[in-house]
């Protein structure tokens, strides 16, 4: 009768260890799956309840709906500025900053225009327009606080977003204390 029981004690705990594999499984392949959607949907009914609360912050904040309408189509046509369609102008601009920022500039190399494209590999749109990026390298010499105000003034007047990927300084001679900077920046350009 013993050698029966343990039998059936073997057969109930294997029953029982694969109800339990079973529920984690099912846990692991539906349930977590779920979890994390309905936290994304979560976070993005967050984001765009604030948005609402904004816009509505805004609107009885003594301003009349047109002139909420008219201060988001300013901000609008900012942002169309921000990324211009032509590279040339832009990087045009980067040089002549440089010299008025007394900066000699050694080298600059840019590479072809090309499509943007999200971490997950989705086309990246504002407002219709495709968003493109151009890799800009560059060698300049000049010193500390001249590079330092060629980058502020860069950030400020450049008409277009930009972002600084890469950045090596090496000292350049004794007197005067200069530097020599190579960078590798991305322009970020709209088009239609």
């Amino acid at each position: 009768m013993t050698g029966i029981l343990k039998r059936e004690e073997r057969k109930l705990i294997l029953a029982a260890v694969i109800v339990t594999a079973v529920f984690v499984l099912f846990g692991s392949l539906v349930i977590r799956p779920r979890l994390e959607r309905l936290s994304k949907i979560k976070v993005q009914f967050e984001n765009t309840w604030q948005q609402i609360e904004d816009i509505e912050s805004r609107l009885t904040a003594g301003r009349t709906l047109e002139q909420y309408i008219s201060a988001l189509y300013k901000a609008a046509q900012a942002l169309d500025q921000a990324f211009p369609a032509r590279e040339d102008e832009t990087i045009g601009k980067i040089s002549d900053i440089a010299r008025q920022s007394n900066i000699e500039i050694l080298a600059v190399k840019s590479q072809l225009k090309k499509q943007y494209f999200d971490k997950d590999q989705k086309e990246v749109t504002v407002h219709d327009k495709k968003c493109y990026t151009v890799a800009v390298a560059m060698q300049l010499r000049g010193s500390y606080k001249d590079l330092v105000s060629y980058l502020e003034t860069l950030k400020g007047s450049l008409p277009a977003y930009f972002t600084v990927e890469k950045m090596d300084m090496q000292k350049s001679g004794p007197t005067p204390p200069l530097l020599d900077v190579s960078f590798e920046i991305n322009l970020y350009l709209l088009s239609s």
